[in-house]
């Protein structure tokens, strides 16, 4: 579900809505590698409305995390 809402956001359906109709679309189900229909605007509603302070810190460090080892390996690569 993370998978699918992070595509839906960076390609511009921004939009719950829009989501019922790609749950179906191969493309999508291929990229969230899933092989079933994805989750539906509901479940997408409250799989973002359960997450609290506790889960938007621990996505934060990870977040962070990533980032961070990422620029260290361009600082490798460029020296």
């Amino acid at each position: 579900m993370l998978r699918q809402r992070i595509y839906g956001l960076a390609l511009g359906y921004e939009d719950l809505n829009d989501h019922d109709f790609l749950r179906k679309d191969l493309l999508w189900q291929t990229a969230s590698e899933r092989t079933e229909e994805l989750a539906s605007c509901s479940t997408l509603c409250r799989f973002e409305n359960r997450a609290g302070r506790k889960e938007a810190w621990l996505i934060h460090e990870i977040l962070f995390d990533q980032l961070w080892a990422v620029s260290s390996q361009l600082r490798v690569n460029w020296c």
